[in-house]
């Protein structure tokens, strides 16, 4: 996901909303380890957390 957001988002902050079931809707792993999420549910959170943001001087 850092790669993707260019560091906006990375896997750390990603599990600490998962924790607090505040971050982005169905998750799901691959394989042992590798949690990801649906392409739709990501571009909808990112699009949250702009408008929450845009107000205070932040992204726009």
């Amino acid at each position: 996901m850092p790669k993707i957001t260019e560091g906006i988002l990375n896997a750390k902050t990603l599990r600490n909303l998962d924790c607090i079931n505040k971050g982005i809707k169905g998750k799901f792993t691959v394989g042992y380890k590798t949690v990801a999420y649906p392409v739709r549910n990501v571009i909808e959170f990112l699009e949250e957390k702009v408008q929450k943001t845009g107000s205070k001087g932040g992204m726009k």
